[in-house]
């Protein structure tokens, strides 16, 4: 069993990250700062960024803020169906 001290915070675990994201690019599409996308394609981008960030970072800090400059980037790119 894991100690308190050495369990990983939820927003450093994958699925926190990609909560985190979903959230803020949810925020994003309703201020307008980006074009809003469907559910699915949101799930996919934020998905695959984060998985793939996931696997082949070695620190894993920095992994929320890459991934969300990585799907607003193809969000912008035109990559994403809309809503």
């Amino acid at each position: 069993m894991q100690n308190a001290l050495q369990a990983e915070p939820a927003h450093l675990t994958p699925d926190g990250i990609k909560a985190q994201l979903r959230r803020q690019i949810e925020t994003d599409c309703a201020q307008g700062i980006l074009a809003p996308c469907s559910d699915g394609e949101l799930e996919r981008i934020v998905t695959e960024a984060v998985d793939r960030l996931w696997r082949t970072s070695r620190v894993k800090n920095y992994v929320s803020v890459l991934a969300l400059r990585q799907t607003r980037d193809e969000i912008r790119a035109g990559h994403a169906t809309a809503a």
